[in-house]
């Protein structure tokens, strides 16, 4: 501390772990939203594109993952077939990265060929939350990267 009681970016009190943690915690957020928006334009690219109703909540699946709100439902529980005739019922959405749908609506999502409960909504903000997790993530690894500068 300097002798004004104030932490100095020069003292050896604010060691390398103080920027490490920033940098990391970015890095983190803005390679986890990629590895999403990856995933999410391999299946519009490559996916199998299939129209899916609406059934309402993921049932047994608490309230804060899958509810229904007014005539809204909050990651829901959607019904498809399969091109080879299959019928697939699967919930979408997260408590991090929630669908919102009208309950009984029709939504277009897309899905692997081998495995159909891999899948996305089309038109639900996947991009749009990844776009801004890649940049606040990366925002906050290059301030992290400033004050190191700074501080060393």
């Amino acid at each position: 501390m300097s002798r004004s009681g104030h932490l100095s970016l020069k003292e050896p009190a604010l060691d390398l772990l103080t920027f490490l943690i920033p940098l990391a915690t970015g890095l983190f957020w803005a390679g986890t939203a990629v590895y999403r928006l990856v995933n999410d334009n391999d299946l519009r690219q490559h996916g199998v594109r299939v129209e899916a109703r609406v059934v309402g909540p993921v049932p047994g699946v608490p309230a804060s993952h899958s509810r229904s709100r007014g005539k809204w439902v909050i990651n829901p529980l959607v019904s498809f077939t399969t091109p080879d005739g299959r019928t697939v019922r699967h919930g979408v959405g997260s408590r991090k990265n929630p669908v919102k749908v009208r309950e009984n609506a029709q939504v277009i999502l897309f899905h692997a060929p081998e495995d159909p409960s891999r899948l996305t909504v089309d038109g639900h903000g996947v991009r749009g939350r990844a776009y801004s997790e890649i940049v606040f993530g990366v925002s906050l690894a290059v301030i992290a990267v400033l004050l190191l500068g700074r501080a060393f």
